[in-house]
């Protein structure tokens, strides 16, 4: 336990206490849960641990993509509160092999024939990969924004099926599959 620097009011010689106080934890505007620890920073801690990605659905219907969480912890004494956003990407999808093999085939991604499959965006790049062997894309932007409070600078990733059903790109996939 940390040491909080009060001084004990019925002690003959000053000395330090150890009190735990109780913060309210919040997700997303949500109060969720109330802890008894030594600070703000625990708390904190403990409410990022608690964030879990299945309490939120896909987005949209191409598929999940990255999300970004507010949590906070409040202390019930003081009325402090401290916060951060914790970052959650999606899963990968399941390959039809055992693990993806990500690369990035211009005729399929575009983009700069000496650098396919990216592109500038902001203050990073959007990053264009597709498996070759279930054609799932992946998309990884490093100057990503908040959709809730316009925040840039962040990483997400996503993946879709475009390329799933698409004779050009299975083309391609079945030419890599016998080389």
């Amino acid at each position: 336990m940390a040491e909080t620097g009060w001084i004990s009011k019925t002690a003959t010689v000053a000395k330090k206490e150890v009190v735990d106080m109780i913060f309210t934890l919040i997700e997303d505007g949500n109060e969720y849960e109330t802890v008894d620890l030594d600070c703000i920073a625990d708390a904190l801690s403990h409410a990022v641990t608690n964030v879990d990605r299945a309490n939120y659905p896909a987005m949209d219907d191409a598929g999940e993509t990255t999300l970004y969480v507010k949590v906070e912890a409040r202390c019930a004494e003081t009325g402090r509160t401290a916060g951060e956003t914790v970052t959650l990407h999606p899963d990968e999808p399941e390959c039809s092999r055992a693990a993806h093999s990500w690369c990035s085939p211009y005729v399929l991604v575009g983009g700069d024939e000496s650098n396919p499959g990216v592109r500038g965006h902001g203050g990073g790049v959007l990053i264009h990969t597709v498996c070759r062997h279930c054609l799932v894309s992946r998309w990884r932007d490093t100057w990503a924004q908040n959709p809730e409070n316009g925040e840039q600078g962040l990483e997400s990733i996503s993946y879709d099926t475009e390329f799933q059903g698409d004779e050009a790109a299975e083309k391609w996939a079945g030419s890599r599959t016998q080389a």
